[in-house]
């Protein structure tokens, strides 16, 4: 067996003054992988990938990752694997993540040889690289663990640090700021529409195609806090998914919270939300990662 460490890639991060970012933990996605010949069946790519999400997911979180499983998996896997051309901007288009495992499964002379890799989503540099032969299938299985530790280590080192992703614009912020400079209506981040936010800290945010949700909203050392003030229902998660799967979600997900600062414009809130990142395969919810946060930004409507 051999194995090809750390390349050395840095991880460029253009981090907005005074957002707070403390719960920003790095993504980690997980692209699957692709066979390199017929001789390797659908049936025991579907098993393999099974056998690493297991592994990663738990052995992530315990390393400050979060991890996500990108639903358009096919074309980011051509992006990073099939095509020469694949390019940073594309994948960046495809995948919002600091980091992207792939790799693939080749059998030669029954030998199987499995190469995972550790994408930078920025730059498209491998920050670390798996590689080695099995005797056969099972053997192969059991290496799961070690595959997954030897990729989270490695890329752990390369985007230590990051802490929001590029889009996220640069800003001066406010130090002090009352409720009253937070009244008003904002466009929200992905899944919200318009949230209207009033002068005692109540607000309601209008769901994209599916309803309102109440929030309430402090100022809690110059950052402001916006919190869901009401139960899960399945509305909430209409945006996204549909009704059926939406209803599973509601027992497990943790209440959305937003931690903005605001800059001094006052136009724009800007910083992370915390939720919860799931994977859902045929209709069920399979697992859900409820330490996952992204970056939000919300604009005042004119």
């Amino acid at each position: 067996m051999r194995r090809i460490g750390l390349l050395a890639a840095l991880l460029c991060t253009v981090a907005a003054t005074g957002v707070l970012a403390e719960n920003h933990r790095p993504v980690l996605a997980f692209a699957g992988l692709i066979a390199r010949d017929g001789d390797v069946s659908a049936a025991e790519l579907r098993v393999f990938e099974n056998r690493i999400t297991s592994a990663l997911v738990p052995f992530a979180e315990q390393t400050g990752f979060s991890v996500i499983i990108p639903r358009n998996r096919t074309a980011i896997l051509e992006l990073l694997l099939g095509s020469p051309d694949g390019t940073s901007a594309q994948l960046s288009q495809e995948l919002i993540a600091d980091a992207v495992i792939a790799g693939e499964l080749t059998r030669i002379e029954g030998m199987l040889f499995v190469d995972v890799r550790s994408i930078i989503v920025e730059t498209m540099e491998i920050a670390s690289l798996y590689s080695g032969e099995f005797r056969d299938f099972s053997a192969a299985l059991g290496s799961a663990r070690e595959i997954v530790a030897s990729l989270v280590e490695s890329s752990r080192g390369v985007v230590a640090g990051s802490s929001s992703d590029a889009s996220v614009p640069e800003m001066t912020v406010r130090s002090s700021l009352t409720l009253s400079e937070i009244a008003g209506a904002w466009n929200g981040d992905r899944g919200i529409g318009v949230v209207e936010i009033r002068d005692d800290g109540s607000g309601t945010a209008h769901l994209n195609g599916s309803g309102t949700m109440l929030v309430s909203v402090t100022i809690e050392d110059s950052r402001v806090i916006v919190r869901q003030d009401e139960p899960n229902a399945p509305k909430m998660y209409m945006p996204v998914f549909p009704y059926t799967v939406a209803v599973q979600i509601v027992d497990i997900a943790r209440p959305m919270r937003w931690v903005f600062t605001l800059n001094e414009r006052g136009d724009t809130l800007v910083g992370v939300k915390d939720t919860t990142f799931l994977q859902v395969d045929r209709g069920r919810v399979i697992w859900a990662d409820n330490s996952y946060s992204r970056e939000a930004v919300w604009t005042r409507r004119e």
